[in-house]
């Protein structure tokens, strides 16, 4: 949800979503509009491609010897706390 957040406050038109979690990806590639999160998801992916954004969903496997993992899996939840400060 960030991400799209972010996405839609740019001005380039191209962007890719790296996750690690491949059920995730799964559930909104199986458009599985029984979870709320997906049809938020969903709804915000076609409102970004209606304004000529692209966005790619890609995966990425997690804690496989990937260098820094540990420290964007940090950077990464240190972004979410500061959103519910604000």
């Amino acid at each position: 949800m960030l991400a799209m957040r972010l996405i839609r406050k740019r001005k380039k038109n191209n962007f890719i979503i790296f996750s690690d979690s491949m059920s995730s990806l799964q559930a909104l590639n199986g458009f599985k509009l029984e979870l709320d999160l997906i049809q938020k998801i969903l709804k915000d992916y076609s409102h970004l491609t209606a304004i000529s954004k692209t966005v790619m969903l890609c995966w990425i496997p997690s804690h496989v010897n990937i260098l820094g993992n540990e420290k964007a899996d940090g950077a990464a939840k240190s972004a979410l706390s500061l959103l519910s400060l604000t």
